[in-house]
This record gives C-alpha cells, sequence and structure tokens, in this order.
C-alpha cells in the first residue's frame, strides 16, 4: 500500500513539474519579440572555454599591417617565431612551401601572378597550390614569410592551409 501511495506521489510531482516547465516556457516564448524570418538559420557557438582567447597587442598591430589575416593566426605564428629562430639560426638557408587552395582557378592564377615576380615557384594542381620560396633566414623571416603568404591568399579569398620549412 504505502509502494502505490509513493508511486502515486511521483506521478503527482512529475506531472506538476512537467506542467510548470511547460508554462515557465510558454511564458518566456510570449516575452520574447517576434521575429519576421521564422526560417533563418541561426549558428550557436558551445565551447569549453570561457574566456575568449587573449590577442596580444603585437599581433593586433600586425594584423594592421597584414589586414587580411586573423589576428588569432598572426599570434599564433608570433608565438612560432622562437622555436624557428632556435631550429634555423640565422643566415640558414632554408626552403619554405606554402599550400594554399582557392574556389576557384582564377584566383589561383591570380595568386600565381603575383607570387612568382617575388621570387616565388608556383606548383599548381587545379585550384591548389605551394608557393616556394629558399632564402637565407634572419630573426622573424620565416613568421614574415608565412604572414605574407597567408595575407595574399585571404586578400583573394583563398584559404591558407600551412607551411613546411627545410633547411
Amino acid at each position: 500500500m504505502f509502494q502505490r501511495t509513493l508511486a502515486g506521489a511521483l506521478l503527482i510531482a512529475a506531472g506538476t513539474a512537467a506542467a510548470l516547465a511547460y508554462k515557465l516556457i510558454r511564458d518566456r516564448r510570449n516575452e520574447m519579440p517576434e521575429e519576421e524570418d521564422d526560417d533563418e538559420i541561426r549558428f550557436i557557438s558551445i565551447t569549453d572555454e570561457e574566456e575568449p582567447e587573449e590577442i596580444s597587442a603585437e599581433a593586433k598591430e600586425i594584423c594592421t599591417v597584414y589586414p587580411y589575416l586573423d589576428p588569432s593566426f598572426a599570434d599564433h605564428m608570433l608565438k612560432e617565431n622562437a622555436d624557428l629562430n632556435e631550429r634555423y639560426p640565422e643566415d640558414t638557408l632554408v626552403t619554405i612551401t606554402h599550400t594554399v587552395s582557392f574556389a576557384d582557378e582564377k584566383s589561383a592564377d591570380e595568386f600565381a601572378d603575383i607570387m612568382e615576380p617575388s621570387g616565388y615557384e608556383i606548383r599548381k594542381d587545379g585550384s591548389d597550390l605551394q608557393a616556394v620560396r629558399r632564402f637565407f633566414t634572419r630573426d622573424g623571416a620565416i613568421v614574415s614569410d608565412v604572414l605574407n603568404v597567408a595575407n595574399q591568399t585571404e586578400a583573394l579569398n583563398g584559404v591558407y592551409r600551412n607551411y613546411l620549412a627545410e633547411s
């Protein structure tokens, strides 16, 4: 008998909770202003991070010179500078291979036309390209090269994929 009473009480409590939740949701919907376009797609970003990543002042300044770059990309490259300088000391001959892609061949061709006179060898595979350049390093030279190529890629609505440095 006690178990039936307990089960009944739990059912009543669950029903009451559901009714209260329904009322709360309905009331909140009524408080929200109506939107004109019910078919609009809304993207919600859910992350584990509580605060957005802090971008250094130096990265923000770099983005004034390279306006098409994402500040977080510039910040990431600045953080890699010390490691790159250690791996490739001053006056080391390095070969940098940048991998980029474009949505159309016209943009890829325009990229090649800009980069080749600047000393880059362009290897094409449709709208995907590799821009290869050899030079002697100095402090920040590799980072500067990456930022230059990435900025030019973004200016032409391309995607900068990565780089490979080899001595």
